[in-house]
């Protein structure tokens, strides 16, 4: 009788690792690919502060100052430099980037693949800065 007993417990724990190793994995596979989606949100952050920062030092006074048209294409080739998968836009209400002017650059990527999920979407970052003189 005793002996039936352990004949069905042989393959138990077995059935346990293989459940218990499917939650590991899963788990552990949810934190990477989140990592790696703040990882490129970070990455889409640090362009467009890059974005304002190129368009905030181009202002008025500075030797290279120029429109609204002009410096929406600059920083577009400017953040393009660092990933041609980038989008970018200057959002500011004259035409010229005077002193004082606040003016926002957003920055939008498609997101195709993290990792091993495909993804369909877009993934967007702001920044804003004030021209100081």
């Amino acid at each position: 009788m005793k002996r039936n007993v352990l004949l069905k417990q042989q393959g138990e724990e077995l059935v346990e690792f293989a459940i218990a190793s499917v939650l590991f994995m899963t788990l552990l596979f949810v934190i990477i690919e989140g990592g790696i989606l703040i990882w490129r949100y970070n990455m889409l952050s640090s362009y467009a502060q890059a974005g304002a920062r190129y368009a905030a030092v181009r202002g008025s006074t500075s030797d290279a100052a120029f429109q609204a048209q002009g410096t929406t294409t600059a920083i577009q080739d400017y953040v393009q430099a660092f990933d041609p998968a980038i989008s970018a836009s200057i959002n500011l209400a004259p035409n010229a980037l005077g002193p004082g002017e606040t003016f926002t650059v957003t920055v939008t990527r498609p997101i195709t693949k993290i990792g091993f999920y495909n993804w369909s979407g877009t993934m967007t970052a702001q920044a804003q800065m004030q021209i100081a003189r």
